[in-house]
């Protein structure tokens, strides 16, 4: 692709800012719409109402009684009349991969054991992508530049097309089938900010997928911990 003069020379500048503000981190969690994958869910109770997403359980501390994990293959579930036939299907398949390949990582790297088969102290994870959406970089990267050019400065300029993703799982009992834990949330790119992953397709879905991740192994964490 040719960029005009000025435009070529400023994108070094907002590549090395832009590492600068990556931890910031550059998705929100919106209110989610269900696509009704989860189903009926009175038989759980919803915990953390001021945490991201909605997370329902069985019980209080129902996650310790799970050391093991097996993590089913993420599937994609659109509501009724999204366009899901617009993304290509290989994108898809390939970002429902991602998804379970995050989960399967943050997991391993916390120290608990990833399974293939039900058994004793296996909880089985079922989730389910029901909306994504890819940003448009080349939008988003021609705006931060516009806005350095300008003199207004890449960080401030607003984000113009916005990616993000959603999910709802479920964590079952492998051996009995019980579900115990439901999970759903959405996430949209943040208008400012986070220039890294506003520059890719698929960056704010990705950066989704990283934050459900790390919080689920922070759940876990902090009951592993508790006395």
């Amino acid at each position: 692709m040719n960029l005009p003069f000025g435009i070529r020379y400023l994108l070094p500048v907002l590549v090395s800012g832009s590492i600068a503000v990556a931890g910031c981190g550059s998705t929100r969690s919106v209110e989610t719409q269900p696509v009704g994958f989860l189903g009926d869910l009175s038989t759980l109770q919803s915990i953390d109402p001021q945490a991201d997403g909605e997370v329902f359980v069985s019980e209080l501390g129902v996650l310790r009684r799970y050391d093991k994990f097996l993590i089913d293959p993420v599937i994609v579930v659109f509501a009724e009349g999204e366009a899901a036939g617009a993304i290509d299907p290989e994108d898809l398949a390939e970002l429902a991969g991602s998804l379970r390949e995050t989960v399967v990582g943050e997991l391993q790297s916390g120290g608990y054991r990833i399974v293939d088969s039900p058994g004793p102290g296996v909880l089985r994870v079922r989730a389910a992508l029901t909306d994504v959406d890819a940003s448009r970089p080349a939008a988003n990267v021609s705006g931060k530049l516009l806005g350095i050019a300008s003199g207004v400065g890449g960080f401030v300029v607003p984000v113009i097309d916005l990616g993000g993703a959603a999910i709802e799982a479920e964590m079952v009992d492998a051996t009995t089938g019980e579900r115990v834990v439901a999970y759903r949330d959405a996430r949209r790119g943040r208008r400012f900010g986070g220039t890294l992953d506003a520059a890719r397709r698929w960056g704010h879905a990705r950066e989704a997928f990283d934050v459900w991740a790390a919080e689920f192994r922070a759940r876990l964490d902090s009951l592993r911990e508790e006395k």
